[in-house]
C-alpha cells in the first residue's frame, strides 16, 4: 500500500477550470520558490493565483507568478486542487482529508461530514467540480463521494459503479464526468455524477484521464502506455 500511495503522489499540475495545450520550447522559467522538498500538486486559479501542495511543509501560495510565496503549513500532502465558480479552492490530501478555502488560501476548513474518517483514510481524494457546482471526490479505497452544498456535507455515490479505488475524476467542457478506477476501468456520467456507466478498460488500470474539447478521451495506464477513444469509450486503441 505504501508503494502505491507513493506512486500516486506523483506531481499533478492543474490549471483549474481550464483546458490547455503546451506548444514547444522555452515555456518554463524557474520561480522564486518554494524551495521545500517534494512538490506533489500544482493548481492555478482563474485569477492566476498559484497553489503548490508539498509534503510536511504544507501549501505554498503565490499571487505574483511565483516570485513571492505565502506558506500554510496546516494542510499537508495535498494531492490536488480544484476551484469552483465562486472562487473557493478545495484541496484533497493524502490521509488528512479535504479542505476548503473561501479567502484565496488565507484560511482552510476541514470538510468531513459524510466522508470516511480522514485520520485513517487510505485515500488520495481526487476532486472535480461539475458544471452545476457539485463537488465530486474519488478516493483511493473508499469510493466516490458528492457534495451539493460546497463541501459541507457528502454522500457516497454508488449507482453504476463497481470499484472503490479511484485514480482520477474529471469533468469535460461539455459537462460530462469521467472517472478512472483500478479494477473497474473508466466510468462516464451525464447527470452531474449521480449515476455512472462503464465505458471500458476494465483490468487495464487507467491511471489518468484527459478529454480533448473535440470529445476524444485519452487514458494513461498504470503499467505504462496511453490509449484513446473517439467514440465515447465504445472502442479504445493504443496511441
Amino acid at each position: 500500500m505504501e508503494k502505491i500511495i507513493a506512486y500516486l503522489l506523483t506531481m499533478t499540475v492543474v490549471v483549474l477550470d481550464t483546458q490547455f495545450t503546451f506548444a514547444q520550447s522555452n515555456l518554463w522559467q524557474q520561480t522564486g520558490g518554494p524551495y521545500t522538498g517534494r512538490v506533489y500538486s500544482v493548481g492555478v486559479t482563474h485569477n492566476g493565483t498559484v497553489y503548490v501542495g508539498c509534503g510536511e511543509s504544507g501549501i505554498w501560495i503565490s499571487s505574483d507568478h511565483g516570485q513571492a510565496w505565502m506558506r500554510k503549513p496546516s494542510v499537508r500532502f495535498v494531492s490536488c486542487f480544484v476551484e469552483n465558480t465562486r472562487g473557493d479552492v478545495f484541496a484533497g490530501t493524502a490521509g488528512f482529508g479535504i479542505y476548503r478555502s473561501t479567502d484565496r488560501g488565507t484560511t482552510w476548513t476541514l470538510l468531513k461530514n459524510g466522508l470516511p474518517q480522514y485520520a485513517s483514510l487510505p485515500a488520495l481524494p481526487y476532486l472535480a467540480v461539475t458544471t452545476s457546482g457539485q463537488l465530486l471526490a474519488g478516493t483511493f479505497g473508499n469510493g466516490l463521494y458528492a457534495s451539493t452544498d460546497n463541501g459541507e456535507n457528502w454522500s457516497r455515490v454508488t449507482a453504476g459503479l463497481t470499484d472503490s479505488v479511484f485514480y482520477s475524476v474529471i469533468v469535460s467542457k461539455d459537462s460530462v464526468c469521467y472517472a478512472s478506477t483500478r479494477n473497474g476501468g473508466v466510468f462516464r456520467s451525464t447527470d452531474d455524477g449521480l449515476s455512472w456507466t462503464n465505458i471500458g478498460l476494465r483490468g487495464r488500470d487507467p491511471f489518468s484521464l484527459y478529454v480533448h474539447p473535440t470529445g476524444t478521451i485519452l487514458a494513461g495506464l498504470y503499467q505504462g502506455g496511453i490509449v484513446r477513444s473517439s467514440d465515447n469509450g465504445v472502442t479504445w486503441c493504443d496511441v
